[in-house]
């Protein structure tokens, strides 16, 4: 999975190189999220090399991204993005996730954020997810909302993030905490796979686990081919020495969640 990452990585940035020079705003050392040509523009410099850069929506912006991924495999993105109850629509992400990874040395924290209308697609065995594909560190996503979306990949699935993996050996976190989906596809092609209402895969050896807080999962429908590892569930699928499934926690409220073999 790391060459494929890397292959998409540098396709972005071959995109980031083609593309004019486009000027944010910066207050304080947080750059000024405006508009889809601003989202571009920060996903550009983080890819050239500065993963650790904290940013603000400060608008709903529409058509987001249209396939350019933030992070590459050397610049996992590692800062702080708020957005500030703004609504990102209709964003389509022919790749993995908006984010390539979260990873390095601090905390990351992604927040106050709406995605209405989001399509992700990914060829191969590849997580995939609206957010983000991988975290590596700690993480925390409070108030980040997915709706009327779509996300189909080959791997582990889910809306949030795709996999908490930690390869240092140490203890990670994800918190998710106030955060919603709803009316949501989820779809794995793959037949080893995991189809989640919020994260896909929890790798527990080393004690990396998702921490949830006053959720909810409404109205998706997860669907992913029948034989091989089926493992699917309403909230994060963790294996172990042994497979555990856990369909779904105590503060997380799910509601119309189905399963669909294709």
């Amino acid at each position: 999975m790391r060459k494929k990452l890397q292959k998409l990585c540098l396709s972005a940035m071959m995109f980031a190189a083609s593309t004019a020079v486009w000027a944010l705003s910066e207050v304080g050392g947080v750059y000024q999220i405006a508009s889809a040509e601003d989202l571009k523009a920060f996903a550009e410099l983080v890819n050239a090399g500065n993963p650790g850069l904290n940013a603000v929506l400060t608008a709903d912006i529409d058509r987001g991204l249209d396939g350019t991924m933030i992070g590459c495999e050397r610049w996992d993105y590692q800062g702080i993005f708020d957005g500030q109850g703004h609504t990102i629509s209709n964003l389509t992400i022919n790749g993995q996730a908006m984010f390539t990874r979260f990873a390095g040395f601090g905390d990351v924290t992604f927040k106050n954020v709406t995605f209405d209308n989001a399509t992700v697609n990914s060829n191969g065995n590849l997580n995939t997810s609206i957010l983000t594909v991988q975290t590596y560190q700690n993480t925390l996503l409070d108030n980040v909302d997915v709706k009327n979306s779509s996300i189909t990949g080959g791997y582990k699935v889910a809306p949030l993030i795709g996999t908490v993996y930690d390869e240092k050996a140490t203890s990670i976190t994800a918190t998710i905490k106030n955060c919603d989906v709803s009316d949501t596809v989820v779809t794995s092609t793959s037949f080893d796979f995991g189809t989640c209402g919020m994260v896909s895969f929890v790798f527990v050896t080393n004690n990396d686990y998702v921490e949830y807080e006053n959720c909810s999962v409404t109205n998706v429908q997860l669907r992913a081919n029948s034989g091989g590892y089926n493992y699917h569930a309403n909230i994060h699928y963790t294996s172990a020495d042994t497979d555990d499934q856990i369909n779904e926690h105590p503060e997380v409220k799910v509601t119309n969640v189905t399963f669909e073999a294709l």
